[in-house]
């Protein structure tokens, strides 16, 4: 009775939204399953009431489009060994994107700017003048020219939309993105009760509106405004932020190489999914070592059912050049 009172209500929530929501949809069900298990479960194989929903969903209108459904957690311990027994796999990053190097220094620029942060933080969005003035401390992204600002201070949750024009012939690079990224944690940390930052990007082919939402930063790094009140603190925090930067871009590189690496190793289907948990991260001179214990999975119709086809779970190590991250 209830399994079916929940499969009821998730082709409702998809049949009454305005988009085609049902990968994000399926997402959240898989990560609400692994962070109540504590651990990764293979939903590929047995009976999964979890796995029952998300084939429904996804069977609900058979999709246009690949469909990715990628779970993560982050933790990183200390130090983690995962059981000599358990096989492991090497993968490599086949990116060809050269991400942004950051190091942990406080040139004069850093300590300028983090003091004009300082200077300027504010418990409410509805300072214009002080929003203005955190956006002029803020390095402006790569091929970016900034154009305006909008608040959105009527009712929660609260918004900040920056507007930029990228350069006429160049693309969004990943090291604009990861500006982007380091500057709405900036504003997260400095405008207490702001709640989205948006940065939406023009050019003469395409718009990007990326959005970042205060829970989910907060939920990785805690309350971030109490800490921005002095330097010492923002020299702490700034170093932490570029942690978390790194370790964003890490995970993506791990589900990118976990779909790459896998996907001519079980019988093919017609969409593939992976779900990961890193547990542990060495660095040594020229690499970065994650362990992950990963899902991977494919999926295909028969007979009009959507059904899972192939797939896999088991602990692996992924190595990644060091320079793509540190």
């Amino acid at each position: 009775m209830v399994k079916d009172m929940e499969l009821s209500c998730d082709e409702s929530v998809i049949r009454e939204a305005k988009e085609d929501i049902r990968t994000e949809y399926s997402r959240t069900l898989l990560n609400v399953s692994m962070q109540q298990s504590g651990l990764l479960l293979p939903i590929a194989f047995g009976d999964s009431n979890t796995k029952t929903r998300i084939k429904n969903i996804l069977n609900f209108r058979k999709p246009k489009m690949y469909i990715s459904i990628a779970g993560c957690i982050i933790l990183i311990v200390a130090s983690v060994t995962l059981l000599t027994t358990e096989k492991y796999k090497e993968t490599n990053d086949s990116s060809t994107k050269q991400l942004k190097h950051y190091e942990k220094v406080n040139t004069a620029e850093v300590t300028n700017m983090l003091q004009e942060l300082v200077n300027y933080r504010t418990p409410y969005i509805g300072d214009n003048s002080k929003i203005s003035a955190l956006l002029n401390a803020l390095e402006v992204p790569e091929n970016l020219e900034y154009d305006h600002m909008e608040l959105q201070t009527k009712k929660e949750p609260y918004e900040l939309t920056v507007y930029y024009q990228l350069n006429k012939g160049v693309t969004l690079t990943a090291k604009a993105k990861d500006t982007l990224v380091l500057n709405a944690i900036l504003l997260f940390s400095t405008v207490e009760n702001m709640d989205v930052c948006r940065f939406h990007i023009t050019t003469t082919e395409e718009n990007y509106n990326l959005v970042y939402d205060r829970t989910d930063v907060e939920n990785a790094l805690g309350k971030l405004y109490p800490r921005t009140a002095h330097m010492n603190d923002m020299y702490a925090l700034k170093d932490i932020i570029t942690d978390y930067v790194q370790y964003l871009k890490l995970d993506d590189s791990i589900s990118k190489a976990i779909l790459e690496f896998n996907k001519d190793s079980y019988k093919p289907g017609e969409f593939c999914t992976e779900a990961h948990y890193l547990m542990s991260v060495e660095k040594n001179e020229n690499t970065v070592t994650a362990y992950t214990m990963i899902l991977y999975q494919e999926y295909g119709y028969e007979d009009g059912e959507f059904k899972d086809v192939s797939g896999c779970s088991m602990p692996v190590a992924n190595h990644f050049h060091k320079k793509r991250f540190w």
